[in-house]
């Protein structure tokens, strides 16, 4: 989708808060006529404009297009309207036995309800509950106090947006806010031994940077810097709480008393440099972003004179340790970049000049054309997924022109005659150079930039990224829906983006993507349309502001119905947008009005019970919207892994067969506690080589182990794999192969091919590692803990896990982006009984949650069920 502009600034991107406890980034200005794909973070713009790119969130979840926070249920529900009635002690007792989804949902509060709740006096009161409690702290939640804090941070939250419902702030709250923070962070830094004081403490450190405090605690964060780094090099929770410390530097220099500080003083950037010097060794695990996103605040002291020549000296002193290679460039960029923006004069003493293109040299290798007027340029694509991208493109292509009857002819003035398409070889990829080559925000899952159409010299470009959960064998997120936008752009909209907002065709144009990309096949769009009702003549008048549901599900459905059930009425209106005869668009729109919601209303009622009749949906081939397509401006999520052909299980032998100069990937899992992972490969006919790679997919040239027996026997064993992670599966052939046997063991041997036939595919996934909704799983039993997994779909509101009866002891933990453990987990419940229960709302749809039963004694008897809302 394209940048909305905002009261403030754009508020933009797909960072996921990992949960309520978790600090939200500020955003940054998107760049003029593009498309980012949009979530919404519970941030408060930044004042400054934002050169080097902000620090990235906490990566405990796999980054989406629609990332909202979830939050463990605690207690029961509770209503707005009765906090906001409430004052004084009766509110703050309410607030600490609330449970963290409700004071979530606080930051939607609108209207008298957000006055009642957030005006000054009641903050005021919870600014003192916090300082009064912080005595009674313990480095944990007992008392509530992680509720208090977030209650204050809604507050901020929705007093910046909706200042004129809430009422001012005056310095008063801004001097009682550092108040409670100061005598909360005194009693938390008591209390590391505590993973969950962690939690809290982020919370704390977030509201320094909502009640803007940052010039307050500028000297206080080299403290907390220097004790929370030994905290987080061992356990995950502390280095979330100190990710939030960098956000304050981002936003702190957009306040005066911030820079005052700073601006003559060097010691929070030696406090950084010295933090990437001591954890250099973080850059090769799952701790990078932490080093990143202090490189990332080091760069921005470099634009203060007084302190120019110190943060000079030590960026130099790191560009030589971190050079421009393959294996270091994402330092070496953030660095140069931060001598581009401040420094450019002295360039050369860095050797920092020209930087852009040095860096696009290292890092888009691959260049690839898919037609005249389609270009790749990518870091890491295969032949195999480039080719997937420019089939799936011209696919698409053809839909669109036959849907749209467009005759293949741009629209006057239009010279983006070519598209390039850059595709970075994953997310961290694309925020850690985007920003840099192309001057975009990347806090998102992609950006088109449509440019001036006009201009001969403009070039359209579509900077995307690979993802394992993006559908397709090419693997790059987002590439149908925005495709269709430069579609939509060169033959359907005349002039550049800001042209056709001036009225409302926002349903028309994250519509039309949504319907192009998915045809019928949209199970989100339905989902939404079964919950509730929307007038077309309000879709039609949708803007950026109305939010996921609105712009994309419901923009669907009209953009849908207008080409399937009005056709003369769409040539009229894409007869008016052709030539930019907008002002004919919105008259149509103005002497409609409601005069096709009737007809709306119940032709989406019979789609939806399966008796629409309403037209073609302009794909030839019979196949009425198999493909995955995207959506959100992203992806509904494709498969859900319920049969994933890719899955190799213990004791579910496949049966294969390819043709000559195949490849095929696979994977397989290794619990915790596997001592050996056995791979396998069978049979009579043609030849197969194995390759194996923990870290990534395996090529013919980079593996960690291969069998090539030149027949089709082969044997892989691992040892000791590390546990709780995936191994990655590449099978190739020369002369092909069919019948071909494949099974795997974990510590003995795997299951002998005739066991089974040969022929199972993975059987019923009910009794595999798989959990379906409403479907419960019966009299399990374990002495060491059962894993599990399961996929959240476009439409979930919520999921629920519960655990009861049985004997022994169970404790039920989940995480989204990978397998928990006992210190890196997203929820758990452990009670003294079997009886367990996560509740999440607002989970990461389109991806896939895991789940890990721990015991210490063993168990048996015990039920799990699954609940998806």
């Amino acid at each position: 989708m394209f940048h909305k502009n905002r009261k403030v600034g754009v508020f933009i991107g797909t960072a996921l808060l990992a949960s309520a406890a978790q600090a939200s980034l500020p955003p940054v200005q998107g760049a003029p006529n593009s498309r980012p794909i949009e979530v919404h973070e519970h941030a408060i713009p930044s004042q400054h404009e934002a050169e080097l790119p902000p620090p990235v969130m906490t990566p405990t979840r796999i980054r989406q297009d629609f990332m909202m926070m979830a939050a463990k249920e605690i207690a029961a529900d509770c209503d707005p309207q009765d906090l906001a009635s409430l004052s004084g002690s009766a509110l703050t007792q309410a607030i600490q036995k609330s449970d963290m989804g409700c004071i979530n949902d606080l930051f939607q509060a609108r209207g008298n309800v957000a006055r009642n709740l957030f005006q000054e006096s009641k903050m005021v009161t919870v600014a003192q509950a916090i300082a009064s409690e912080s005595s009674r702290y313990q480095g944990d939640n007992t008392t509530g106090m992680e509720q208090l804090i977030l209650y204050m941070r809604a507050g901020y939250f929705v007093q910046w947006y909706h200042s004129d419902e809430v009422g001012d702030y005056s310095n008063n709250l801004k001097q009682q806010a550092a108040t409670a923070i100061t005598a909360f962070m005194n009693s938390a830094l008591n209390y590391l031994h505590k993973r969950e004081n962690a939690s809290v403490m982020g919370e704390a450190l977030t509201l320094v940077d909502s009640s803007l405090n940052q010039g307050v605690f500028v000297y206080d964060t080299i403290y907390w810097l220097q004790l929370l780094q030994d905290k987080a090099a061992t356990e995950d929770a502390y280095a979330r709480a100190l990710n939030s410390i960098f956000t304050i530097y981002f936003r702190g220099h957009g306040y005066d008393d911030f820079k005052q500080k700073v601006a003559n003083d060097s010691r929070v950037a030696k406090a950084l440099y010295d933090f990437i010097m001591k954890n250099d060794a973080w850059l090769n695990d799952d701790r990078s972003y932490l080093v990143l996103n202090a490189t990332r605040e080091l760069g921005r002291f470099l634009q203060y004179d007084g302190t120019r020549k110190a943060v000079g000296g030590w960026i130099g002193g790191l560009m030589d340790k971190y050079p421009l290679a393959s294996d270091t460039v994402n330092m070496w960029a953030l660095l140069a970049g931060a001598v581009e923006l401040n420094d450019p004069e002295n360039c050369s003493e860095y050797d920092a000049c020209n930087v852009k293109q040095r860096v696009k040299e290292v890092v888009l290798t691959i260049r690839h054309d898919c037609s005249p007027t389609i270009t790749v340029n990518a870091q890491a694509m295969s032949t195999k997924e480039l080719a997937s991208a420019c089939e799936t493109l011209g696919m698409r292509e053809n839909i669109f022109h036959d849907m749209l009857n467009t005759g293949k002819q741009p629209v006057a003035d239009d010279f983006n005659d070519k598209l390039e398409l850059v595709v970075f070889k994953n997310s961290g990829a694309y925020g850690d150079f985007g920003w840099l080559l192309f001057g975009i925000d990347t806090n998102n899952g992609g950006m088109y930039l449509e440019g001036t159409p006009s201009d001969p010299n403009n070039q359209a470009r579509f900077i995307a990224y690979q993802a394992d959960y993006a559908p397709g064998e090419h693997q790059v997120w987002n590439l149908e829906h925005e495709y269709v936008h430069y579609l939509d752009g060169r033959f359907d909209l005349y002039g550049d983006f800001n042209t056709g907002m001036q009225v409302p065709t926002v349903w028309w144009t994250e519509g039309l993507a949504e319907y192009v990309s998915k045809l019928k096949d949209n199970p989100g769009a339905e989902d939404v349309a079964r919950r509730e009702k929307v007038a077309l003549s309000k879709i039609l008048r949708n803007t950026y502001d109305d939010g996921v549901d609105r712009i994309y599900r419901w923009g669907y459905w009209s953009a849908r119905y207008m080409l399937e059930q009005r056709p003369s009425d769409t040539t009229q209106i894409l007869s008016w947008f052709r030539a930019g005869d907008y002002e004919s668009f919105e008259a149509w729109l103005n002497s409609t009005g409601q005069r096709y919601d009737e007809h709306f209303a119940n032709w989406l009622a019979a789609v939806l019970e399966g008796n629409d009749d309403g037209g073609d949906d302009g794909d030839d081939d019979g196949d009425d919207g198999g493909d995955d397509g995207d959506d959100d401006g992203g992806d509904d999520g494709g498969d859900d892994g319920s049969d994933d052909p890719r899955a190799l299980e213990p004791g579910k032998p496949k049966s294969l067969t390819a043709g000559a100069g195949s490849q095929a990937y696979y994977f397989m899992f290794a619990p915790h506690g596997t001592d050996l992972l056995h791979l396998l490969t069978r049979g009579d006919n043609g030849d197969v080589s194995v390759y194996v790679k923990h870290d990534g997919w395996p090529t013919t040239t980079d593996y960690d182990q291969k069998s090539t027996s030149g027949n089709a026997d082969n044997s892989i064993q691992v040892s000791s794999p590390e546990g709780g992670t995936y191994y990655h599966v590449l099978l190739t052939s020369t002369a092909g192969y069919s019948d071909l046997c494949v099974t795997v063991g974990l510590n003995d041997a795997p299951t002998d091919c005739g066991d089974t036939g040969g022929g199972d595919d993975g059987g019923d996934s009910s009794e595999g590692p798989e959990l379906l909704s409403g479907k419960p799983r019966s009299n399990l039993e374990s002495t060491h803990g059962e894993y599990y997994w399961f996929f959240v779909p476009a439409g979930t509101r919520a999921f629920e896990l519960n655990t009861w009866g049985g004997r022994g002891d169970v404790d039920l933990y989940v995480r989204n982006a990978g397998w928990p453990d006992a210190s890196t987990y997203d929820d758990l419940s452990a009670r003294r009984s079997n009886n367990e229960r996560i509740v999440v709302r607002n989970p990461n749809v389109g991806t896939y949650y895991h789940v890990w039963l721990k015991t210490d004694g063993g168990y048996s008897g015990v039920n799990l069920q699954l609940t998806l809302r």
